[in-house]
């Protein structure tokens, strides 16, 4: 039995490359990162709110919400899906959740 070679040639791919994109609106990104930076609001706050109502609006949602990890909104959306709801509580191991 003879071995078979393959001969494999190399092309970078870059995962992700945002400079392109980003060279159109440089300016206002810059703005918009400087705004958060200076209100240090970067949970919650002006900045925020404004994109949940923009998603929504998008969207045509009523309401969006956004969380600071996927473990929170996979928490969120588990009590959604038991009912827990406003007025209601939930307790877990080292933390705690009122509503």
């Amino acid at each position: 039995m003879s071995a078979i070679t393959i001969e494999r040639s190399v092309l970078p791919v870059p995962l992700l490359d945002l400079r392109a994109q980003h060279a159109a609106i440089e300016d206002e990104l810059f703005q918009a990162i400087r705004a958060v930076y200076d209100s240090q609001k970067f949970i919650l706050g002006p900045h925020v709110a404004l994109l949940e109502e923009r998603v929504a609006a998008l969207l045509g949602k009523e309401a969006s919400l956004f969380f600071p990890s996927g473990v929170m909104a996979n928490q969120n959306a588990s009590m959604k899906c038991v009912s827990i709801h406003r007025g209601s509580g939930y307790c877990a191991k080292n933390s705690t959740l009122s509503t």
